[in-house]
């Protein structure tokens, strides 16, 4: 017969249960994405300053065809980039995949709308149609990504003010989904895209915020619960 365990030590294997280690996002990941976030900010608004375009009612996709066209090309791979960087930091930092995957898919959508331009009354034709298409399902995929990204961070051990910060940083982006059709049936579809890309670039620099966050802590995850003890 086994030997009976002292008074007021059983249930002590989980509080004693070593902790798992969620492998920590390299440093450089988060530089090269915050960075690329930073530039694209920098080009865009450089693009606002220096062109003629009404804001409030044209594309920033039309900037394209404007005589800084390489510079809102170079804008748009700098968020793609940022795109890819946060899918990498995400997936070494929570172990999801469903949001890295949208993460890479906007990325590739990203690289697909700066390569085939918009249409224009000179051009039209299928770089227009892709084009469309790429930003169409970018539009889709960025919202879904923030939403899991959300939830993968809500179950690690993040401080307080990070998990406020997601939390907003996810509301703004899912708020922003009906304000651009608002904003497109309202005829001022600038005014839409432009929020789009304020709460794209705010929620991808919490993402990187957070990343950096878990990296200082170590990483550390609920403690482990001993196999052949959990709830069957």
């Amino acid at each position: 017969m086994p030997a009976r365990k002292p008074f007021g030590t059983v249930g002590r294997e989980f509080l004693d249960a070593p902790e798992t280690r969620r492998p920590t996002c390299p440093r450089i990941v988060v530089l090269i994405g915050s960075g690329a976030v930073a530039l694209y900010v920098a080009l865009m608004g450089m693009l606002h300053l220096a062109s003629d375009l009404d804001w409030a009612t044209h594309e920033t996709s039309r900037y394209f065809h404007g005589p800084l066209g390489s510079v809102f090309v170079m804008a748009v791979l700098m968020k793609s980039v940022a795109a890819f960087a946060a899918a990498a930091a995400l997936r070494w930092s929570t172990g999801t995949t469903a949001a890295p995957a949208l993460l890479a898919v906007y990325g590739v959508c990203d690289i697909l709308s700066a390569v085939f331009p918009i249409a224009s009354e000179e051009t039209a034709g299928s770089s227009g149609i892709v084009h469309a298409v790429a930003g169409n399902i970018a539009f889709l995929a960025f919202p879904a990504a923030a939403l899991i990204t959300c939830r993968a961070f809500l179950r690690t051990p993040l401080d307080s003010p990070h998990r406020r910060s997601l939390l907003t940083a996810t509301g703004l982006s899912l708020l922003a989904v009906p304000l651009v059709l608002a904003f497109a049936a309202l005829s001022t579809a600038g005014v839409g895209q432009r929020i789009l890309m304020a709460s794209t670039c705010l929620t991808l620099l919490v993402v990187f915020s957070a990343t950096q966050a878990l990296r200082f802590s170590g990483g550390r995850a609920v403690p482990a619960v001993p196999r052949g003890t959990g709830d069957r």
